[in-house]
């Protein structure tokens, strides 16, 4: 990209560096050069008008020694810096200056300087001239359903300047007296393209300006004569980027070469040999130019002087269809009339930073939009400020500073204002302070050319020069969402596209097609898949080759294109939509979904805890800032307890959000509890929120299991916060009564006992004594397998750090990505913080909170036996789920 001279980046650089030189004021103001002393001396430039608030400045050239030589401009109270806005009458425009409370909504006559206010950018109508083609006549093949007519390029001009897009342009279509139809293009009846005949049509133009509540409309007429012919038809596609294609040319969006193609199917036609083609008269317009010659005999032969492969369009600035007639010779004589083609389709390759709005609403700029474009280029570096060097036309819209509405805009942005990525003083304004406020009518697309300046790979200081384009759309852009159900994929459904597209450009029309800017980054795309070929797969490389079409002839479909779903829940992928002529009307986004999630537990009848690892599993790759919301089921609650119980737990609403690993707020914490009496299936149902607004909806169906107790302990009761652990865990066999009708809840738990519950809950099998102790057999196993660094006195009261560090090592638990400790009464450095820490972050033990609110883990004290019950009962429950 160029770099932008030192008067673009501003008249401030300038003047320190003249101070810098030592040019002092009463030199500046001599009328011989400081520098040579020589008297021929240009006139003065003003290169900056002073106005109320800030001096100006002039510049004159010494001819002898082309010394500037500069001179400061005293402050002009009478020059209001102020913002304006047009009033729509053609002649004035409403000034207030924000710097002079006694200079507010005042009334001033336009300054136009070539058509357009200097103040408010307004536009001259008045002196607006409206340009149509000339008498146009069109070919149409014979049975061609789809026929349109079309003037084409329609301008208007202030003088050397384009303000097309300052008009609401109409048409009205007409044969002979009659009224057939309104808008840019008409399709013609079937009927009328059955057989070969002429039509005569006239087209009635009215252009009205956008921003102006007195002007007259402009209005012109065009007749279109219409020639129904066996045809010979041949296209070509390019893009506005692209400078030209010789008539032998493939590409891309041309896979056989114009030539090749007019020559084809002549040849069908004629029993004869084609022999030459003749053009009629191109046209010259925005659209581009074929550099043919009237009457000129173009020949098949590429060894001949005029060779029709050598004839090159020109592509030009703008979007559109480029249509011109030709007539192919046999070498009988016989002729052939044919239409040739080309759509120059709108180019996203010049748009650095990309924003997409609706008419009327407003878009801020944002920091990280422009941090991408340098990091682009300069991966390394950094984006120090940018200013924009063109600013857009009064009828675009126009850049305001701290804008908050309509009526408090801020302040109005002027050509060369520095904007931040980072602001290290309060004087500077930063980026995302921004606020692009478009047009009241405008719809379309605004390029805004800007120059970005900061720190490259190096560390060294330079430029790029970059475009900023929003699009404004006439109606809201939807986003198309497509949820492929199986791993088999979902094709793309061209009806969704074409809801989104009418309703976006207000239109009825089915002729357009989309370019998908992206591929998903989980998921691939392919190109007529079916379930015995893959088809052709779309790359980020090959996507510019392929434009996905509603309807039509020219290429592949939308429906064409199959999603096959990846690993991640979602992903969304942007597209540019273009009507038939190529011009770029929106930019939207396509959502792509895994289908509907199921997840499975077994319930007893004090219920079961939901873990992040199962989420995780069910889910695949998911961005750190996904959530789920849950509703509550029709049998039993869902509670959100950090307890691992009912109690205390609060019911969970739709609207709490929940988070997998180790949030406060996450799935760990969600507990299910059945009714009374509940067996069987009971549903809860989730929605899975992704990035970019992404839904995945699921559920968890869960077996409840009847609570049907065959041991009963007298000093277990019903009413007991360990009831349900105790119960359950003695009918799997997990635990034993301290007698045949007693548990002992209260009495304290030896080595002995633990490693025995532990053990049996994370699947292992009944240890056989190995010495005189019963539980001596799972001592051995216990050492043998690592649970143990060395042997214990089996009668001796265990703490509840040992019970941690058995427990991780018999659960396998991974380390824990704690950083700090939740417990005030364990450091991260204590050796049994690892294990503790691992359990916890398991859901398996929670700590206590003491008087004071700290949370604490106890961990030298010993453990009573209902209080081991619970952390047996959470390890049993886990490890049967992993």
């Amino acid at each position: 990209m160029k770099r932008t001279t030192l008067r673009q980046r501003g008249l401030a650089l300038l003047l320190v560096l003249v101070m810098a030189l030592g040019l002092a004021p009463t030199a500046l103001a001599a009328d011989t050069c400081p520098k040579c002393g020589s008297s021929d001396l240009s006139k003065w430039e003003i290169i900056r008008e002073p106005n109320c608030h800030e001096d100006g400045a002039r510049r004159r050239i010494c001819n002898s020694c082309k010394t500037s030589i500069y001179e400061d401009l005293e402050k002009d109270p009478k020059n209001h810096d102020a913002i304006c806005t047009d009033n729509g009458d053609g002649e004035t425009h409403t000034a207030t200056c924000p710097y002079h409370k006694n200079y507010a909504n005042v009334r001033e006559k336009h300054t136009f300087v070539d058509g357009i206010c200097t103040k408010c950018r307004a536009v001259d109508y008045s002196a607006v001239k409206i340009s149509l083609p000339k008498d146009l006549k069109v070919y149409v093949a014979v049975g061609d359903e789809e026929a349109t007519l079309s003037l084409g390029e329609v301008s208007l001009t202030l003088g050397n300047a384009d303000v097309t897009d300052d008009y609401d342009i109409s048409y009205n279509w007409y044969y002979g007296s009659k009224s057939v139809g309104t808008g840019e293009t008409f399709t013609l009846s079937s009927r009328d393209t059955e057989e070969e005949d002429d039509f005569t049509y006239v087209c009635f133009v009215m252009a009205t300006p956008k921003n102006s509540l007195t002007t007259k409309p402009i209005n012109a007429s065009c007749t279109v004569t219409v020639m129904v012919r066996e045809l010979i038809t041949a296209g070509a596609a390019v893009n506005t980027e692209d400078m030209y294609l010789d008539l032998d040319d493939d590409n891309s969006r041309t896979p056989t070469s114009v030539a090749d193609q007019i020559y084809d199917a002549a040849n069908e036609l004629s029993s004869k040999k084609p022999s030459y083609v003749v053009f009629e008269e191109a046209p010259k317009t925005k659209v581009g130019e074929l550099k043919s010659k009237t009457d000129t005999q173009y020949t098949f032969s590429s060894k001949d002087k005029n060779y029709v492969g050598d004839l090159r369009f020109e592509a030009g600035k703008e979007p559109g269809a480029y249509v011109v007639n030709f007539t192919v010779y046999d070498e009988r004589g016989d002729a052939f009339p044919g239409v040739l083609t080309i759509t120059v389709e709108q180019s996203l390759g010049d748009i650095d930073v990309l924003y997409a709005t609706t008419k009327g609403e407003t878009v801020d700029l944002e920091n990280a939009s422009f941090e991408d474009f340098w990091a682009d280029t300069y991966a390394k570096g950094e984006l120090t400020w940018v200013r924009f060097t063109t600013l857009p036309s009064s009828s675009q819209g126009a850049l305001y500073t701290g804008y908050s509405s309509a009526l408090r805009p801020g302040s109005r942005v002027k050509e060369d204002d520095t904007f931040y990525a980072y602001a290290d003083r309060s004087s500077q304004t930063l980026l995302e302070e921004v606020t692009f406020v478009p047009g009241k009518n405008f719809t379309g697309y605004v390029s805004i050319p800007f120059e970005a300046y900061g720190e490259n790979n190096k560390g060294s200081r330079t430029y790029l020069n970059g475009s900023l384009c929003i699009f404004v759309s006439d109606g809201e852009v939807n986003k198309v969402k497509v949820t492929a159900s199986s791993a088999d994929g979902v094709s793309l459904s061209g009806d969704d596209f074409l809801e989104i597209y009418q309703d976006a450009t207000d239109s009825k029309s089915e002729n357009f097609y989309i370019q998908l800017l992206s591929v998903p980054a989980s998921g691939d795309l392919y190109l007529n898949y079916s379930a015995s070929k893959r088809g052709t797969k779309l790359t980020a490389a090959n996507i510019a080759e392929y434009p996905l079409y509603y309807s039509s002839k020219r290429g592949d479909l939308i429906d064409d294109v199959t999603y096959i779903p990846g690993s991640a829940i979602s992903d969304t992928v942007r597209y540019a939509a273009y009507d038939s002529k190529g011009t770029l009307l929106y930019v939207g986004d396509i959502l792509f979904t895994r289908g509907s999630l199921s997840l499975s537990y077994t319930a007893p009848a004090a219920g079961v805890s939901f873990t992040s690892r199962d989420f995780e599993k069910l889910l695949g790759e998911v961005d750190r800032d996904t959530y789920l919301t849950f509703s509550q089921p029709a049998d039993g609650t869902l509670y959100f307890s950090k307890t691992g119980t009912a109690s205390g737990g609060t019911r969970v609403t739709e609207k709490d959000k929940f988070y997998l690993g180790n949030d406060v707020y996450s799935v760990n914490n969600l507990l299910f509890v059945p009714r009374t009496g509940q067996t069987g299936t009971v549903t809860v149902y989730f929605t899975v929120h992704g990035k970019g607004g992404a839904e995945l909806s699921g559920q968890v169906k869960i077996t409840v299991q009847a609570a049907s107790y065959t041991k009963t302990f007298s000093d277990v009761k019903r009413s007991d916060w360990f009831y349900t652990y105790v119960m359950d865990l003695a009918q799997a066999g997990v635990v034993n009564g301290m007698t045949a009708t007693t548990y002992g809840p209260n009495g304290e738990v030896k080595y002995g006992e633990a490693l025995k519950m532990i053990m049996l809950a994370t699947g292992y099998s009944e240890q056989a004594p190995t010495g005189k102790h019963w539980a001596s057999g799972y001592l051995s196993r216990a050492l043998s397998d690592g649970l143990l660094t060395k042997s214990v006195d089996l009668e001796r009261k265990i703490d509840r750090y040992a019970i941690a560090e058995i427990a991780a090592r018999a659960m396998r638990l991974p380390k824990p990505s704690a950083t700090k400790s939740p417990f005030a009464d364990m450091a991260m450095d204590h050796a049994s913080a690892p294990y503790v820490l691992a359990l916890y972050e398991a859901g398996i033990v929670e700590g206590s909170n003491r008087n004071d609110g700290a949370l604490v883990y106890y961990g030298v004290n010993s453990i009573r036996r209902s209080e081991i019950a619970a952390i047996i009962w959470r390890i049993n429950n886990y490890s049967s789920k992993s």
